[in-house]
């Protein structure tokens, strides 16, 4: 397994929190530290006349944030290929940032197929190259 990926939707949060551009980004920021995660960049975008997405890269991938005020709505992606742990972390302390009263979690291990690739073999001489000399 690469990952874990949560895909975290959030149902009648409050107004003020989803449309709140610096909490969101705290939010993040917070979430990352506690989770024991590498903030690379964060990025944040506040709408007009209301709503905020903001995304934080992080050395394990990525936590992003989408709202919507006049849904009550927040969707929320949390990515790591570091410890399934620290993804959770992250996720919980999002939850208490948007103090949803109903939510769902979607848990998906990305890269759960995947094999390692076979060493690659050492390339041996083409039979010309080693006959010309």
């Amino acid at each position: 397994m690469i990952g874990t990926h949560y895909i975290l939707e959030m149902y009648n949060c409050p107004v003020d929190v989803l449309d709140n551009e610096g909490l969101i980004a705290d939010a993040i920021k917070t979430a990352v530290e506690r989770g024991g995660l590498t903030l690379l960049n964060l990025a944040t975008h506040k709408f007009s006349p209301q709503g905020v997405t903001a995304i934080g890269l992080i050395s394990e991938s990525h936590i992003s944030v989408h709202t919507w005020p006049e849904f009550g709505y927040c969707a929320v992606d949390v990515f790591t290929c570091g410890s399934p742990e620290s993804a959770k972390i992250a996720v919980d302390h999002l939850l208490q940032v948007f103090k949803p009263e109903d939510y769902t979690i979607k848990k998906v291990k990305r890269g759960s197929k995947i094999t390692p690739f076979p060493e690659p073999e050492q390339k041996k001489p083409s039979v010309c190259a080693t006959t010309l000399n």
